[in-house]
């Protein structure tokens, strides 16, 4: 794994428990191989996050988190990710994103049939 980490220090008992955060898991998919394919895997588990975030938080506090979101996305580089799945993690906090192999098992594949 190779993670992009935002090296801000906190302290881990200064987060309130109703701070919101994001965590987006993004398995490899082929379309994601061209620069195109890559954005709107990522912009559209983007808008869906942001969406459940706005639905369980109120907006002045989903807010600061979801354009923290969006400018981690907009920095991601297509080039990157070599064919990984990408893990991305967002607090008011701090942001993480983390590349890695992920293969579906062999047992959750749905097989036409």
């Amino acid at each position: 794994m190779n993670p992009e980490i935002n090296k801000n220090a906190f302290e881990e008992s200064a987060i309130p428990d109703d701070f919101p955060f994001i965590s987006i898991l993004i398995p490899f998919e082929p379309k994601m191989n061209i620069p195109a394919g890559f954005y709107s895997v990522i912009m559209e588990a983007a808008a869906k996050t942001e969406k459940e975030l706005l639905q369980n938080y109120p907006e002045r506090k989903a807010a600061p988190v979801i354009q923290k979101m969006n400018q981690l996305l907009q920095n991601l580089d297509p080039e990157k990710h070599k064919k990984q799945s990408i893990g991305i993690f967002v607090s008011p906090l701090l942001e993480k994103v983390y590349y890695f192999n992920y293969h579906t098992p062999p047992d959750e594949i749905n097989y036409p049939g």
